[in-house]
């Protein structure tokens, strides 16, 4: 929580504490089980900053604290369909570039991009999709946000799934 945030929380007793809790790398794994990338599993079993995992991979080297934020905040986009032009601009980068390292993570990680691509075109039969809990969207508008709903719906139910087990284990203290 921020400074601010608690500023305005008040806690029951001096014995308590607010604690945040994060789930690292939680699309990506919930991707990587999903669609079965072999390589993907292979970089969350090993453990550590999946994120860094994923640049050592493409880049055969240790990346610095820029190079993984790099990683962080565009990996999930293309795999969600961010296009070269979108990457270059977003990220300052030359757009052949942004090419190569789009074609390149397809490459090292087909599986994933199977998974997401099969669903992409099983929109154009119908206008709906059932993402891995059998829960049914309508995609009219915005055909390409079905790229992220199949990884993020089911990540949103597990999400709140840990949080019933945290409720579970502390009822009457927990606050969201």
């Amino acid at each position: 929580l921020t400074l601010e945030d608690k500023s305005k929380l008040k806690l029951r007793s001096n014995n308590d504490c607010f604690v945040c809790f994060d789930f690292n790398c939680m699309e990506t794994i919930v991707l990587q089980y999903l669609s079965k990338d072999k390589k993907l599993g292979e970089l969350i079993d090993k453990g550590g900053d999946c994120y860094a995992n994923i640049w050592e991979t493409l880049f055969n080297e240790a990346p610095t604290q820029n190079q993984r934020k790099f990683i962080k905040n565009s990996f999930l986009k293309v795999v969600y369909g961010m296009q070269a032009e979108s990457l270059s601009q977003e990220s300052d980068i030359d757009l052949n570039v942004a090419k190569s390292f789009i074609s390149n993570l397809k490459n090292i990680f087909p599986e994933a991009f199977d998974y997401i691509d099969s669903y992409q075109k099983s929109l154009k039969i119908n206008n709906k999709v059932e993402d891995f809990f059998g829960r049914t969207r309508i995609f009219e508008e915005k055909p390409w946000s079905v790229r992220n709903f199949v990884i993020q719906a089911p990540a949103a139910i597990i999400c709140l799934e840990k949080l019933i087990e945290l409720y579970n284990i502390v009822p009457d203290k927990l606050i969201f």
